[in-house]
């Protein structure tokens, strides 16, 4: 893609809601490969211990969508993280990468982002029906093959002896429950299908719209600290992510 067509557009902004139309049924086919997963990533991961005087976090944003809405690309905050090469996680929900074909592919083929499956539609895992689980959370994995073989046609994934592109595996290894909200058998089914099930310990609150940008910095780097994980919107739920997101780092 050009630097045109990478950056954010004006018309990308508006979240659309109450869709009949925005329904899209769970993509289907052959189970993707499940990845293996150490005994010892079980559970749920929050933060990650790394050695004194290590100073690194994990910058993750969330591309939620639910059943009959289509949310939106916020490219403020992607051309930013793009422009100061600064690598960053999308946690995706499933029926957002179909909705927004074109930015999935872009932002699965960045070597400096890493995607992560954010469930098929967005539905709260503490109250879903176990049947279902399994269906939201492989529904996602259908999707992401699909965006990863489109890419692979196409040629995106061309490697040298040099590179090391964690987005260019064809399924997500990590897995975020929406809303943040889960119970014991939703955490085995994520960890039963290889996944690893990464939440956060910093919130920056972004959704809430009565959040400033002052607020949004205070709550980031007070308290942060090496290994964090910090959570942010870019499905146009981070309402003042773009303003708050260069103070913070």
């Amino acid at each position: 893609w050009s630097p045109t067509e990478l950056s954010g557009k004006p018309g990308e902004s508006t979240i659309r809601k109450h869709l009949r139309s925005a329904y899209q049924p769970v993509p289907s086919g052959s189970r993707p490969t499940r990845p293996t997963l150490a005994e010892a990533h079980r559970g749920v991961i929050r933060r990650v211990n790394v050695p004194a005087g290590i100073k690194v976090v994990a910058l993750t944003f969330d591309l939620c969508e639910q059943p009959y809405e289509i949310s939106v690309y916020q490219g403020d905050i992607v051309d930013y993280l793009r422009s100061e090469r600064i690598p960053a996680t999308f946690y995706a929900s499933g029926k957002w990468l179909l909705t927004h074909p074109t930015r999935a592919e872009q932002l699965l083929a960045e070597p400096l982002y890493e995607m992560g499956n954010h469930a098929w539609e967005h539905r709260n895992f503490h109250v879903l029906e176990t049947a279902r689980m399994a269906t939201e959370i492989v529904g996602a994995q259908h999707a992401f093959a699909m965006v990863h073989r489109r890419l692979t046609a196409r040629g995106c994934f061309r490697t040298s002896p040099n590179s090391k592109t964690v987005a260019a595996t064809p399924v997500p290894r990590n897995f975020r429950f929406p809303f943040g909200a889960c119970r014991a058998d939703a955490i085995k089914a994520g960890n039963d299908e290889g996944l690893r099930i990464i939440q956060w310990d910093i919130s920056s609150a972004d959704p809430w719209r009565g959040q400033t940008v002052k607020g949004m910095v205070t709550a980031v780097v007070d308290r942060v600290r090496p290994g964090s994980i910090v959570l942010f919107h870019a499905n146009g739920r981070g309402w003042k992510t773009g303003a708050a997101l260069p103070i913070n780092i």
